[in-house]
């Protein structure tokens, strides 16, 4: 039984390590061996449709119209198209306001989901590029310039831009989010580098047109669209100065579900692309989608895994790790309570957030071998609360 769990308590650190730490380096390294081209300059300007999916958002969407017509961008060659499904609310009343300035409205009268919504309103886009967009993001006035740029390029496909949470450190969930979150937009920026990344921000990003295909409902379209148009051959890359900005979470249970919902249809969305994936002939895009979202997925069972098999041995270094875990989980767990009467200390923020998001993720794999339903929208309260200066200069989560 010992030396069962010394190779299960080895092989489950091993690959926590790589998946937190390695897959990282070798980006970084991969990237160094890689010539960096310059950023290309502003210019190039091509028809663009903004399209905003919305359900039931009546509170922001009137902001948002009003942000993306001000957006600095020759006004003849955007469009924007707002997609209601289904909206029971005043959305689509809101946006009715707006045609005579040139927004158009699809209204979809029953609600079906956000790729079902997206399949029937690209074809009826009028431009060359779509950026994807949601109902509370708000772009920086020089986004979508920042956006379009790199497609003077043919060999680029799709262009995510960068969001940024607003009010990162206002309680531990938030502060918990920001460390992770810009964990994950370095990853971003390091697979941009070679050309190949692995998923966009759902709030911005953008793509040719004609390289779109029809998605089903279960699978979340802004991680499944890059890697579907890289498996084409394209080149995906990440541009940090297309700002896009949205409240994060408030609380744990609203986190735990969002993020739940968010495992449990990448998961569908790894499924889903991994067979073109593999034929598309491409090792690297293969090595990123193993590495940063499968084993990603993985990891609650990992973790488990470690626990699990260090309760088996007491001695030496193997007493020193278990310590460690029960810290850690004990400082979660500490923080957990300290919130729920109304205490905050700042250095709990992370194992909270750590601990909650792989609970998150083990409560994603339920839902899909539960097969429950994923496809639907779940709006949740969102506003704006921040502005953004006229010179498109913001300031990311607070560092």
């Amino acid at each position: 039984m010992t030396t069962i769990a010394t190779v299960a308590f080895w092989v489950a650190l091993g690959a926590i390590v790589y998946v937190y730490a390695g897959y990282p380096l070798l980006l970084l390294l991969l990237g160094a061996l890689k010539r960096r081209l310059p950023t290309p300059p502003d210019g190039h300007e091509p028809d663009v449709t903004l399209l905003v999916s919305a359900y039931n958002e009546e509170a922001v969407i009137r902001e948002k119209i009003e942000n993306s017509l001000a957006l600095d961008y020759p006004r003849e060659r955007l469009e924007v198209l707002v997609a209601s499904d289904g909206s029971t609310d005043r959305t689509a009343a809101i946006v009715a306001e707006y045609t005579d300035r040139g927004v158009r409205l699809l209204r979809y009268p029953v609600n079906r989901g956000k790729n079902a919504t997206l399949n029937d309103a690209i074809p009826e886009a009028r431009g060359e590029l779509i950026v994807f967009t949601d109902a509370n993001g708000k772009f920086a006035p020089s986004a979508l310039r920042k956006l379009a740029r790199h497609f003077a390029d043919p060999a680029v496909g799709c262009v995510c831009g960068e969001l940024h949470y607003l009010s990162g450190d206002d309680n531990l969930v938030a502060r918990g989010y920001n460390v992770y979150w810009r964990y994950d937009q370095r990853l971003k920026r390091l697979e941009s580098r070679l050309g190949c990344l692995l998923g966009a921000n759902g709030s911005i990003f953008a793509i040719r047109r004609r390289l779109y295909r029809p998605l089903p409902n279960s699978i979340p379209n802004d991680m499944v669209v890059p890697i579907q148009i890289a498996a084409q051959g394209y080149e995906v890359v990440y541009d940090p100065e297309a700002v896009s900005r949205e409240a994060g979470s408030e609380d744990a249970p609203e986190e735990l579900g969002r993020r739940s919902r968010i495992v449990g249809r990448g998961i569908l969305g790894v499924r889903a692309v991994l067979p073109g994936v593999w034929r598309s002939g491409r090792g690297l895009l293969l090595w990123e989608l193993v590495s940063r979202k499968l084993l990603r997925y993985c990891t609650p069972f990992l973790f488990g895994g470690l626990l699990l098999a260090n309760l088996f041995l007491w001695t030496g270094v193997y007493a020193l790790t278990l310590a460690g875990q029960a810290v850690f989980y004990a400082a979660a767990l500490a923080a957990a309570l300290l919130r729920r009467g109304g205490l905050s200390v700042r250095v709990l923020s992370f194992p909270l957030y750590f601990v909650l998001g792989n609970l998150a993720t083990a409560l994603g794999w339920w839902k899909v071998v539960t097969r429950r339903e994923l496809g639907r929208w779940e709006t949740v309260a969102r506003t704006y609360d921040a502005q953004i200066p006229a010179g498109g200069s913001v300031g990311g989560p607070r560092r």
